[in-house]
């Protein structure tokens, strides 16, 4: 190990002993950033050097670490450490009895199964946590290690925040079962995050996670990503007739690539149709087959929000007129509050026959929006319409007196 490391590493904690700080942060990123550009070899003198300096941080200073540090951050992502360096992470953590943040950046590390039991015990007799974010992307954790993880999760009685990112991690739907079995007991959950993206959690498994949802009474802030999940039956939507999230103020979906038509528009609704406070609304339904009737649903949806301030909905690689699209845009110009608005839409079904008809539809679509746009000062509409075989010429419009953003791709074949 570098001397002048070992000398700084020293020298931080002996600050953090003499001053009490309450937070404590660990980035080992910075360490393969630095010394990356002056290797021949990109991946393997990075990742050791690291491994070496987290072994060196844990092993040697763990009981330097006072006792009164409440906000924890590690990062520690592409560093491919072993599972005895997760356990050396898991003891460092098990001596801050107070605790109250932690942040987690395990991604991209081939932890297995048997490292997933070092992380939950990270969780255990943590009786002040109320904040987690747990990015354990691209691993081998498995049903067998997510187990234990959640199950000292649930355990936690004053967690408000909780973040989990478990996208690829060779999971089933019996994590699916068990991510909803602990949400249905953190009724004191204020945000939500969970990303299970490129798991075979199915259908079934991803209703599951969407009915726990409805016990979280105080939840603000939702996303969900359920990924490359079949949805297929649809009569399973009757159970979300119950949903009650009533301080709902950002909601964020993805199901991109999922070819089931009109369901994603249906969820939406069920899920959001008492959230009348809501805020923020971020939508990501590419490549699902969308009908336009789906997106007449989905506008007419959107128009009890009243106090939205900021939409983005993508609607990319769905066979949508442009005229059903037209509909969706001319619903932002009823949001008195909104500041911010993004709907992107590309069709890869066009016809060359009828390209005078999309050029009219589309003129008189730029065209409507730019007047709109001008009388309502409060507003930046970001207009995104992609066709097959065009170049785009972009054209934007800007006034001294006004807030306003316009982009828009005129039509060239």
């Amino acid at each position: 190990m570098d001397k002048k490391l070992d000398t700084l590493l020293s020298f931080l904690y002996d600050l953090n002993d003499s001053l009490q700080l309450n937070k404590f942060s660990v980035n080992i990123n910075f360490i393969q950033l630095l010394y990356w550009p002056f290797k021949q070899t990109f991946p393997e003198s990075g990742f050791k050097y690291s491994s070496e300096l987290l072994e060196h941080l844990f092993f040697r200073y763990e009981k330097r670490l006072t006792a009164q540090v409440e906000h924890l951050i590690i990062d520690s992502r592409y560093c491919i450490i072993k599972k005895e360096l997760a356990k050396d992470i898991a003891n460092f953590c098990q001596d801050i009895y107070n605790l109250q943040s932690i942040s987690l950046d395990l991604k991209y590390n081939q932890l297995t199964s048997l490292s997933g039991e070092s992380i939950a015990s990270i969780f255990l007799s943590k009786k002040c946590l109320q904040n987690i974010h747990l990015d354990l992307e691209n691993n081998l954790i498995g049903d067998k290690g997510l187990k234990q993880i959640l199950l000292n999760i649930a355990s936690l009685p004053l967690l408000v925040n909780l973040n989990l990112n478990l996208r690829q991690n060779e999971l089933t739907k019996k994590s699916a079962h068990r991510i909803s079995q602990i949400l249905q007991k953190q009724e004191n959950l204020e945000s939500l995050l969970v990303n299970v993206e490129q798991n075979d959690i199915t259908d079934e498994g991803a209703f599951q996670i969407i009915q726990s949802i409805q016990y979280l009474s105080q939840l603000k802030v939702l996303s969900l990503n359920l990924g490359y999940n079949r949805f297929i039956h649809l009569e399973k939507l009757r159970t979300l007739r119950q949903f009650q999230l009533h301080n709902l103020q950002t909601f964020e979906f993805s199901f991109v690539n999922q070819q089931f038509q009109n369901i994603p528009v249906h969820l939406i609704h069920q899920m959001t149709k008492n959230s009348l406070q809501l805020e923020n609304l971020f939508i990501d339904l590419r490549s699902n087959d969308l009908s336009d009737y789906s997106v007449l649903c989905l506008a007419a949806s959107l128009q009890k929000f009243e106090f939205l301030t900021s939409l983005n909905v993508n609607l990319m690689s769905n066979p949508i007129e442009l005229t059903s699209f037209k509909k969706l845009i001319e619903i932002c110009y009823g949001f008195n509050l909104l500041q911010s608005a993004i709907i992107s839409h590309r069709n890869f079904q066009q016809n060359a026959n009828n390209n005078n008809n999309q050029r009219h539809s589309k003129d008189c679509l730029c065209y409507k929006l730019q007047k709109k746009t001008i009388e309502n000062k409060r507003a930046i509409l970001i207009l995104n319409a992609y066709e097959k075989y065009i170049k785009p010429n972009l054209i934007s419009y800007k006034h001294t007196n006004m807030n306003l953003k316009l982009n828009f791709w005129d039509l060239h074949y």
